[in-house]
């Protein structure tokens, strides 16, 4: 029965790039998930695998691959995988007794490098080349599912901020170009210009009047108009 068992790692450095003896472009895309349990559609070259996953107890796990014609993978890939289409290049190092990948992604996971390898048993001797870094077999964040859930909402984040920062910007634009009404214009009067106004008219209602005690009173009129829009 067919196991795989796999040790996953993050690089320490780009020392790897110097060993890369073969690279392939990789298409993977995931038709079902549960419980830990997946099926996956992968092309690569001119072929396309459906592999399937059993739980993983330890660093072991069942694993099933089958070959099926291309044009059934395209299909498959295309219009039946649930989320995103990962794709990657993965680059073939022999070091120190082992056959080592290092997935390098691109697209939605662009920027994610990862090494892994494949061991004859749980207890196998692994030597690490100086390129490798810490150890995440079987972290959570590091599973590629996650990684996609995670980097989606994170572009989800950004969307939203970037929506609301373009609406506050233009929230504030119209309320730059809205006009005042008069009414508003009108408010700006102080009592300073009423003062002005009410010596201004009493001085003229003095020049054309007499200086009768009615006259004075209508005088006292003219005078009182601001003092009646400010107090009275």
């Amino acid at each position: 029965m067919p196991i795989e068992i796999e040790r996953k790692f993050l690089l320490a450095n780009e020392g790897w790039r110097d060993a890369v003896v073969r690279s392939t472009r990789l298409r993977d895309g995931i038709l079902a998930f549960y419980d830990g349990r997946k099926v996956r559609i992968r092309l690569y070259d001119d072929k396309a695998t459906l592999t399937i996953k059993g739980p993983r107890k330890g660093l072991a796990r069942h694993e099933f691959e089958y070959e099926i014609p291309l044009p059934d993978g395209l299909v498959l890939l295309e219009q039946h995988c649930k989320g995103e289409v990962v794709e990657k290049t993965r680059h073939h190092i022999p070091a120190l007794g082992h056959e080592w990948v290092v997935d390098e992604y691109h697209g939605l996971l662009d920027g994610v490098i990862l090494a892994e390898v494949e061991l004859p048993s749980e207890d196998a001797r692994l030597d690490l080349p100086a390129w490798v870094g810490k150890e995440v077999t079987g972290v959570d964040k590091y599973r590629k599912i996650t990684m996609v859930k995670a980097r989606r909402r994170k572009l989800r984040d950004a969307a939203r901020r970037a929506g609301k920062h373009a609406s506050g910007r233009a929230g504030k634009g119209n309320a730059a170009r809205r006009p005042r009404s008069r009414d508003q214009s009108s408010a700006k009067i102080s009592s300073r210009d009423f003062r002005i106004e009410g010596r201004i008219a009493m001085t003229s209602a003095a020049r054309a009047t007499s200086s009768s005690p009615a006259d004075r009173g209508e005088v006292r009129k003219v005078v009182m108009l601001p003092s009646e829009m400010i107090s009275a």
